[in-house]
């Protein structure tokens, strides 16, 4: 069951008292809004930024990179990132005390679920059977802060531990993982990388390791931004050289194919067929 429509809310900030001091004995406090705009995230302590609806758009080389809700974005201490929402989004923010983090090395059995709070900021992407399971964690966050039933130090730790291992849970699983680095690049630097190097047996792997995102991930973005897979577009460069050699050169069909990059004549003249709708032997004698 998908979750309802997102209820609009202003700024508020949990775990503080009336005269905006925090609780020594609460490890995190959480920022909860409904209003787009840019959003800077700095701070000396690990944050989780929650994009619950809208998207948010982060600054590289290449221009604004596009993540529509939900996603989750990890910060660790020290860092900063600035981000652009939409004017639709809302958003929880949270910032976590260090102290947490040597409480839990200590009590817990399986500490690797908080690797991610020392690596380099990260995205997750959350599949299509996860946002409930998060938003419930932060709505039970959001309750134990604001009604403090007896108890509520020990819940908040607890529904922490359980966003953590989810998260965790996330990061180990490519298919599921937006892995974007800081350096990541927009999609005109990514074709400007295929048409440098489409003469070449390249993998996914590779382009991906170019462009800063995981290979999963890459895949996705790539067909949102020009409407072909990432493939068929080297096809088409690979295809599109091949006839200027056709018309310009009296290099053989087999030399010119192997010069745009293919290894197989018959797969070449198949790619050439089904974007050029002939043969290439056809379309040299159209000229």
């Amino acid at each position: 069951m998908s979750p309802g429509p997102v209820k609009p809310f202003k700024n508020r900030v949990y775990g503080m008292d009336k005269h905006g001091l925090t609780d020594p004995a609460l490890p995190l406090s959480v920022e909860k809004s409904d209003e787009g705009r840019r959003v800077s995230l700095q701070s000396e302590r690990s944050q989780i930024f929650y994009l619950l609806s809208g998207t948010l758009y982060k600054k590289s080389a290449g221009g604004f990179l596009d993540q529509p809700a939900p996603v989750i974005v990890v910060i660790p201490p020290g860092r900063g990132i600035r981000l652009r929402l939409s004017d639709d989004s809302a958003f929880y923010r949270v910032l976590l005390e260090s102290w947490l983090f040597n409480e839990y090395s200590i009590r817990h059995w399986e500490k690797s679920f908080l690797f991610f709070f020392r690596e380099k900021t990260a995205f997750f992407r959350l599949p299509d059977n996860r946002p409930v399971l998060f938003e419930r964690i932060y709505i039970d966050l959001l309750d134990e802060y604001t009604r403090r039933k007896p108890g509520y130090r020990d819940i908040i730790r607890v529904k922490l531990s359980e966003l953590f291992i989810n998260m965790a849970r996330l990061k180990t699983r490519d298919v599921s993982r937006v892995d974007v680095s800081v350096s990541a690049r927009g999609i005109t630097e990514i074709i400007g990388f295929l048409e440098e190097h489409y003469t070449r047996t390249i993998s996914l792997e590779q382009i991906a390791d170019f462009a800063g995102y995981s290979p999963a991930y890459l895949s996705r973005y790539f067909r949102k931004k020009t409407g072909v897979c990432l493939f068929a577009y080297i096809n088409k460069i690979r295809i599109q050289k091949a006839c200027k050699l056709l018309k310009h050169t009296d290099k053989t069909i087999l030399e010119i194919a192997y010069s745009v990059g293919y290894k197989n004549i018959s797969f070449f003249n198949r790619c050439f067929k089904k974007i050029i709708n002939m043969s290439p032997a056809e379309f040299r004698k159209g000229f």
